[in-house]
């Protein structure tokens, strides 16, 4: 049975059910035979997967937890939950003051104690946490795993399949791995490890910078053709593998034989599910196209285009671009494409009608809701269809933006919901007092801080520069930077000012990305280090200062508002949560950093990880 192109997003099915978001409406559940699912609770998130037969979602009230019959099993009134452990095992904060993360049972009876800054679900027996900004891995009884206690380790991540990731900081911050019952560490290292998938393999970078595969033991798969310069991970017996920059991307399977070879120009956009994978290629117009194969590389169904920058199906039928009037009546299906001049976001939107009624449309929003709006005749197969599509907007392109920054108050943080805002406080023993607060929120578009600098610590105010570092994708396995954060993965830089000529000024901040390995450190990394850089290139910057679009500041009473255009910073961004923090500096050397921890003998900085960011959608 196929189910009709009716959403504009949608999840693979985990167990008997499949997450969906309609042209019209919230997120809802479907079941095989695409029936909306009656009776579920409400919810504004949920990831659409099944963690050990339960799946955490969130409400405005908080997070709670539903079984696979989609019964609410915990009410969502905890400040934070992790997903189901494979030990009946969840992480969690009960309330958003709790500093620290305990585990509970699915009966809210708590297993672990409050103890952990990060606490990750448990797999095969053991969990990766982080105390005192170190990881550890521990077992369901809370006592560690070392694999080699001599050996230390800046990074740990579980890899499924009985399998813990660390990361070498003395040889070169390359990974290894070890068994969650501890023991020795198992193979050898590499630049970069990734889970383990169904099939038990993990893809791997190797010194050479090409990709392969491993099993749990650490023993190669061998490809046919050697390492890859490009690879994705096992699912459902086939991984897609690029052997070189030239050639075209093949299917191999568990044994490192080629299944199949895609034609040239097509990219894979999602690993196997139930026995198909989605692939993209751009067409001579300049759009893309998207559609499904089968595990032969057959292509299954007509597939869809979309004629822009969005990178993914809008779930419209593919059609040729010939204006074809219907037949009898001097309507048609019209594609109308918006952008937004001021704030940059865009979306498309189909409208029956007269070629007048169109036009008028286009002038309102023209006039009205500062847009460049561009359309054309959309030829479809069927009256119907069209009028099926017309007036349908992409729910998640209705932008309402409820935080303004320039209006010369705080006072509309209010009506934002509180649990989506993040808090940081210096500690009181801190070595690094310039900044003494922040707090963040992001939308679906931007993200939003407020930072109190310390005027005791911020005396030069000649130039006062203002550092933000964002781990856009929410990943350890990119970016970088350990200089003043336990977790080097930020993946950009914004770098202005936020004081000039000793007053308060407009922060617009230039845009650097890492460019140096994963998880390495170092300032100079912010720029491309094979080349020279200078003014004409704006010293490295992917964004010159003063261009990012939509980036605005103010300062109220000493508290620096900014906001910042999320999707406009060319990065990729996880869907849900990112990690950020902050420095202040002063004659070009930090003097304030968040967050922090209060320091100690083995952390005399107090640095920590960053903070972590839920989007609100």
């Amino acid at each position: 049975m196929a189910i009709s192109a009716q959403f504009i997003d949608v999840r693979r099915f985990s167990g008997k059910y499949a997450l969906v978001q309609p042209f019209q409406g919230v997120l809802e559940f479907i079941d095989a035979e695409g029936n909306r699912v009656a009776g579920v609770p409400q919810f504004i998130y949920c990831s659409g997967e099944f963690h050990n037969g339960y799946m955490r979602f969130m409400t405005n009230s908080g997070w709670g937890m539903m079984n696979n019959r989609l019964e609410k099993v915990i009410d969502p009134l905890m400040a934070d939950l992790g997903e189901m452990g494979d030990n009946g095992f969840i992480s969690c904060r009960k309330n958003p003051n709790d500093r620290y993360y305990s585990y509970i049972n699915i009966n809210k009876e708590q297993m672990i104690e409050p103890l952990y800054e990060e606490a990750g679900v448990f797999t095969a027996g053991a969990a990766v946490v982080v105390r005192g900004g170190q990881f550890y891995a521990i077992n369901k009884s809370n006592n560690i795993i070392y694999f080699d206690q001599t050996t230390p380790y800046d990074c740990l991540v579980s890899l499924g399949n009985s399998r813990i990731a660390y990361r070498d900081p003395q040889r070169n911050r390359q990974w290894g791995m070890f068994s969650t019952e501890g023991g020795n560490p198992i193979g050898t290292l590499y630049k970069e490890i990734n889970s383990f998938t169904g099939n038990g393999l993990a893809r791997v970078m190797f010194d050479d910078n090409k990709y392969g595969y491993i099993d749990k033991n650490g023993v190669e798969m061998n490809l046919k053709n050697g390492h890859a310069y490009k690879a994705t991970d096992f699912q459902e017996g086939i991984a897609y593998v690029k052997y070189n920059e030239a050639s075209n991307y093949v299917a191999v399977g568990t044994d490192g034989d080629t299944k199949f070879e895609l034609a040239e120009g097509i990219i894979p956009y999602s690993d196997f599910s139930n026995g198909l994978s989605l692939v993209w290629k751009k067409t001579t117009q300049g759009e893309y196209e998207y559609y499904y194969i089968n595990a032969k590389g057959t292509k299954v169904g007509s597939g869809w285009i979309v004629d822009g920058n969005e990178g993914r199906p809008i779930y419209a039928p593919i059609v040729d671009d010939k204006p074809s009037p219907q037949e009898d009546t001097n309507e048609y299906c019209w594609e109308i494409t918006y952008r937004d001049t001021q704030y940059g976001y865009s979306g498309t939107f189909y409208l029956w009608a007269t070629r007048a009624e169109v036009e008028s449309e286009v002038s309102y929003y023209q006039d009205n809701r500062r847009m460049t709006v561009t359309y054309r005749q959309y030829t479809v197969t069927d009256e119907y269809s069209c009028k099926e599509l017309s007036g349908q907007e992409k729910e998640e392109e209705r932008y309402i933006q409820k935080i303004f920054v320039n209006d010369g108050t705080l006072n509309d943080w209010k009506d934002v919901p509180q649990d989506k805002i993040v808090s940081v406080v210096c500690p009181e023993n801190a070595t690094l007092l310039g900044l003494k607060s922040a707090k963040i929120y992001a939308d679906e578009k931007c993200i939003f801080i407020q930072i109190v600098p310390d005027a005791e610590t911020i005396t030069d105010r000649s130039w006062v520069p203002f550092h933000v570092y964002i781990n856009t994708d929410n990943s350890d396995a990119t970016g970088g930077y350990s200089d003043e954060f336990t977790d080097p993965n930020a993946d950009i830089l914004l770098e202005g000012a936020i004081y000039a000529d000793g007053d308060p000024c407009s922060y617009a901040p230039g845009v650097f990305k890492w460019w140096g390995p994963a998880g390495e450190t170092g300032w100079d990394y912010w720029i491309d280090p094979s080349v020279e850089h200078s003014a004409d290139d704006n010293w490295g910057a992917i964004v010159a200062e003063g261009e990012l679009v939509g980036t605005m500041s103010q300062n109220v009473n000493g508290v620096f508002e900014i906001q910042i255009m999320r999707e406009l910073i060319p990065a990729t961004w996880n869907k849900t949560e990112f990690g950020i923090g902050f420095d202040i500096l002063q004659n070009w050397g930090s003097v304030g950093v968040l967050p922090l921890v209060s320091p100690t003998n083995v952390n005399p900085n107090g640095y920590a990880h960053k903070i972590k960011v839920k989007i609100n959608k």
